[in-house]
């Protein structure tokens, strides 16, 4: 299922005040990294998701570079040079984040541990399996 299917078959909360196509590319020489189709996609439709207990870090074009998707990126990569090409989606608590890199594949990193592990699953199924697991 598509991810815009599946987001308009439930009541989600997202942005009123989205980015347009025409900023990703500002945003990409931001963060020095080149934003994927899916997280394109997911940032121009809906800035950010929530649903129940799930918030989805976004952009917005009210906070612009004080969005909480290019704060908790640019911290995470002050932590762990590692990380200087992903690109944070969630932030779960307890120091546990979800990343996306410019193939739109996902990937879970323990700040404690500084572990990162790739999920082999890309944003939208992401995405899908989190909400419908809520």
């Amino acid at each position: 299922m598509k991810l815009k299917e599946f987001l308009e078959s439930i009541n989600i909360d997202y942005s009123s005040n989205r980015i347009s196509n025409d900023d990703i590319s500002f945003y990409e020489d931001l963060l020095e990294t080149k934003i994927g189709p899916q997280l394109s996609a997911y940032l121009i439709d809906y800035g950010y998701i929530g649903y129940k207990q799930i918030e989805m870090l976004g952009i917005n074009a009210y906070q612009k570079e004080e969005s909480d998707l290019i704060k908790t990126t640019v911290a995470l990569r002050k932590s762990d040079s590692e990380l200087r090409k992903l690109i944070a989606i969630e932030n779960q608590g307890d120091g546990d984040y979800y990343l996306v890199d410019e193939s739109d594949q996902i990937y879970r990193y323990i700040l404690s541990s500084k572990d990162l592990i790739p999920l082999h699953i890309d944003l939208e199924s992401y995405i899908v399996n989190r909400i419908m697991d809520a």
